[in-house]
């Protein structure tokens, strides 16, 4: 049987139509569920947590058996859970479990009609239930127990360490009811998706038609052909691919000369492109290499003075919005003139290089190194009282003074003298640090090799 064009694009637009359309609402009728089952579930869970704040674990160990019933923290809680039921219409009962020696007993029950009694043993084996005593829960699915059938959220009372949850039943029939509602409104979605699609498809295949007719003979008038004599192997189309063939000859010809001009424009531009690209990174390494040069110094590698200042600036501000409490600390090595003077500048130079390494690698995360000038270093200690500060440099001058430097067969013992001042708001950074000096030149007159901090 051979079809119209016109047919074929109705049945396959309309099956396209339908095939795209029911998938979509496929999807969505399965998200809609998913979101209907998530969006109770989320409103049991977040309900039961809510509830599970208003008791009192001390007044529910109070209610052990039915003879507890006359108490009046039996009456009191009993009435605050009949209430909250009552106030939502879509709970069913609300009630409160202890788990004792294994097994799960009711201590309160909302239900009105045929209550559970304190003390009565809840027999269901379900999961979710027993989750609910340590972390909020809800039920995977519908449950049903004596009571009927229904969906339930759990919340632990007192932090899951009391051995008591809260429970709320939401009845089957209510959750059922909303899913067939759902169900008809993805039912009537269906009918006028088939509808749409009716109308759709018949307008496109009818305008299409009438198109494809205009272009075949068009097709014919290019080929020096009446459309009338071309010979038919099939419907229209058959015909339009006859005449497209052979214009595609003619498109191929001349996409192979305009590829081809494409390449070697493209291979010039690619060349141009990695020159660039070298150029750009022998820039950006040269740009990395001066910024490390002028940010360090160049006989210890530590960070020299101007990178120090602008780290202590940027500390500054940061203290006015956290302040936390810093210590500037100048460090000075003891007679190292007479080092230089006995051994040459070169062993100076050897020894002060190995100390700011050791030292460097005695840093911890809060602290921060840096070359002041001469045989000078500035450390930056964060978080840091003057109280702790001390004790650090304290540390620090013992560990110099125990060291050994073997430079050129020569074994070279230093020691160093501290100076510590307190950042404080009011006098600024550039007063800090003076008083840091000030510290520091009292330890060189009080003997050296020792830790001196800024006059109270």
């Amino acid at each position: 049987m051979k079809l119209t064009i016109r047919a074929k694009l109705f049945l396959s637009h309309f099956f396209a139509i339908m095939f795209v359309s029911g998938s979509i609402g496929s999807y969505f009728y399965g998200s809609a569920i998913e979101n209907l089952e998530n969006s109770l579930k989320s409103r049991l869970r977040n309900s039961a947590a809510l509830l599970s704040k208003s008791f009192d674990t001390k007044e529910l160990d109070l209610i052990q058996n039915e003879q507890n019933k006359s108490l009046p923290e039996y009456e009191k809680n009993l009435q605050l859970i009949i209430s909250y039921a009552s106030s939502n219409d879509d709970i069913a009962f609300i009630y409160i479990m202890r788990l004792r020696d294994g097994l799960v007993e009711f201590v309160l029950d909302s239900d009105q009609v045929n209550p559970a009694k304190p003390g009565e043993i809840y027999k269901q084996n379900i999961p979710e239930l027993i989750e609910g005593f340590t972390r909020v829960s809800v039920d995977s699915s519908i449950t049903t127990d004596r009571w009927g059938s229904f969906m339930s959220g759990y919340a632990p009372i007192g932090g899951g360490a009391a051995q008591y949850l809260i429970g709320l039943d939401m009845k089957a029939d209510d959750v059922s009811n909303k899913l067939q509602d759902l169900k008809t409104k993805g039912l009537l979605s269906l009918l006028m998706s088939l509808i749409l699609a009716y109308a759709c498809c018949y307008y496109l295949s009818r305008n299409f038609v009438y198109r494809i007719r205009r272009l075949h003979d068009q097709c014919g008038d290019l080929i020096h052909a009446d459309p009338k004599d071309v010979s038919v192997k099939g419907d229209e189309i058959d015909d339009l691919s006859d005449v497209f063939s052979v214009m595609l000859e003619s498109f191929q010809k001349n996409q192979e000369i305009l590829e081809a001009k494409v390449t070697e424009r493209t291979e010039e531009v690619n060349k141009a492109n990695r020159n660039l690209m070298i150029e750009v990174k022998a820039r950006k390494q040269m740009m990395e290499q001066l910024r490390d040069l002028a940010r360090t110094d160049y006989l210890t590698t530590l960070i020299n003075r101007r990178e120090m200042t602008n780290i202590l600036r940027s500390v500054c501000i940061d203290y006015k919005v956290n302040p936390k409490p810093f210590v500037v600390t100048l460090m000075d090595i003891d007679d190292f003139k007479n080092i230089n003077d006995c051994y040459g500048n070169g062993v100076g130079d050897e020894v002060l290089l190995s100390l700011c390494k050791r030292l460097s690698a005695m840093l911890d995360t809060k602290e921060v190194l840096a070359r002041w000038g001469g045989e000078e270093l500035l450390f930056l200690m964060n978080d840091a009282t003057l109280t702790d500060a001390a004790l650090r440099a304290e540390a620090l001058r013992k560990t110099i003074e125990g060291m050994e430097f073997s430079v050129d067969n020569n074994i070279v013992s230093i020691t160093a003298s501290f100076g510590l001042a307190e950042y404080e708001v009011e006098r600024g950074l550039d007063a800090t640090i003076k008083e840091a000096g000030l510290a520091l030149y009292r330890a060189k007159r009080l003997g050296k090799n020792r830790v001196s901090i800024e006059d109270s």
